[in-house]
């Protein structure tokens, strides 16, 4: 199903690490990628030209577990995802960085939930009424700090 230009809500049904866990996003928590992908997400598709490579999306009970998430991680209600934003050089893919992704996302006064800089991705969820703006770190991350 097409979310946006950018975006279908298989994409959200990913995991690089535990791909034999993955299920279908649940309809009950559909609405919750298409706010996620038209708040956040493709605002920043749209203003970069960057492209996205979710590896991680919506995680069932089973996913989240394995991959030593919170129970109340919001990928487990599909509001949140782990992004490797990119760009094509030259006809080569150079990945965006943490601290660029982030930067870009203040800059665009994009509300979010949470944002945590990680060496090679960015978490990234949305929650339609309660947004905390939060920016974290993870502990293995050492690059440039908003």
């Amino acid at each position: 199903m097409r979310i946006s230009k950018n975006y279908t809500m298989e994409e959200f049904a990913v995991s690089k690490d535990f791909p034999n866990l993955v299920e279908p996003v649940p309809e009950v928590y559909q609405q919750n990628v298409i706010d996620l992908v038209t708040n956040l997400l493709q605002p920043v598709n749209d203003a970069t030209g960057w492209k996205n490579l979710i590896t991680s999306g919506y995680r069932p009970n089973k996913l989240n577990k394995a991959v030593g998430g919170s129970l109340t991680s919001d990928h487990r209600f599909g509001r949140a995802s782990d992004n490797n934003f990119y760009k094509e050089e030259n006809g080569k893919i150079v990945y965006i960085s943490s601290y660029d992704v982030a930067n870009t996302v203040l800059k665009l006064k994009l509300k979010f939930d949470q944002m945590i800089l990680y060496p090679d991705f960015v978490h990234l969820s949305y929650r339609k009424n309660k947004n905390r703006n939060q920016v974290l770190y993870s502990k293995n991350y050492k690059g440039k700090r908003i």
